[in-house]
């Protein structure tokens, strides 16, 4: 009985894991992602679902990366509406309210995204910084 038992679990394992469901649970959401910035191209994490891209290497919060001193300082309400006056990129606005560099960067198929800069030199993207922002509230 403990056989049938096991044989059984193991059949309703191996059908929700090849389930889309299953496959979906263990698939990663996660890529990286090269952006030319000046003459280098640097690797960047991007989690699309999440609005994150930040520099390889600053993926977790523990790291020395300045970017995540940043994070908590990044509210919604920093902004004024003539900051978006004319359409101008919200996150590279907050960015410039923190007096962060913005650098534009490319990749190899022509795209353009903005990023800003910490002081230490990580980069994340200024969609990333108005997402935080959203996240941070007022």
């Amino acid at each position: 009985m403990g056989l049938l038992t096991f044989r059984s679990l193991l059949f309703y394992l191996l059908i929700i894991v090849n389930s889309p469901i299953g496959r979906a649970l263990s698939s990663n959401t996660f890529s990286y992602h090269a952006w030319k910035v000046d003459k280098d191209y640097i690797l960047f994490y991007e989690e699309p679902q999440y609005g994150l891209s930040i520099q390889k290497g600053c993926e977790q919060k523990s790291s020395q990366c300045g970017l995540w001193k940043i994070k908590p300082l990044l509210k919604s309400n920093l902004l004024s509406e003539e900051d978006l006056r004319g359409g101008k990129n919200p996150g590279a606005a907050l960015c410039h309210k923190l007096k962060l560099q913005v650098v534009i960067a490319s990749d190899t198929q022509g795209n353009r995204q903005s990023f800003c800069m910490a002081s230490d030199g990580s980069l994340f993207s200024s969609a990333t910084a108005y997402r935080w922002a959203i996240e941070n509230g007022q």
